[in-house]
């Protein structure tokens, strides 16, 4: 398996390392760094001028990259909003979250309004759905309600 393991974070209001920067892409790192009082939620990543950076992340928000990704070409990330048809009738439009299952195995979770919606007996969908024929449309901490 060749999967590259990254991570994404929300930066942390008060590090102004990068203060263009809203979501931070890289490797997770933790623990005390530097002069760090506490330990802290970091991710460590190459900047434009080529060096390394460490930037608090708020750990609610960390999310691994799944190494999948949309019909578009976006990166699809753990707690992404990804918009799919489901397959067996185009007719559904569905938004799901993506997530981790009991097994380590990639997963979209529709809301339980769109399960009892449709008649759904799972809300769950294998990932599949979302590179096949779905879009990453936002994510939980900025666009899902």
């Amino acid at each position: 398996m060749n999967r590259e393991i990254k991570f994404r974070g929300k930066k942390c209001q008060h590090d102004f390392t990068y203060p263009t920067k809203q979501w931070v892409f890289g490797y997770l790192t933790a623990g005390k760094i530097h002069d760090d009082s506490e330990p802290a939620c970091r991710i460590h990543f190459q900047g434009d001028d080529f060096t390394w950076h460490d930037v608090r992340v708020i750990p609610e928000t960390v999310g691994q990259f799944t190494g999948l990704h949309d019909k578009n070409g976006s990166e699809i990330y753990e707690g992404d909003v990804v918009r799919f048809d489901y397959p067996e009738s185009l007719k559904y439009a569905l938004s799901g979250v993506v997530g981790v299952d009991r097994y380590n195995q990639w997963y979209i979770r529709i809301s339980p309004e769109d399960k009892e919606k449709y008649g759904f007996r799972t809300g769950e969908f294998h990932i599949d759905n979302a590179v096949n024929r779905g879009e990453v449309a936002g994510n939980i901490h900025d666009t899902w309600k």
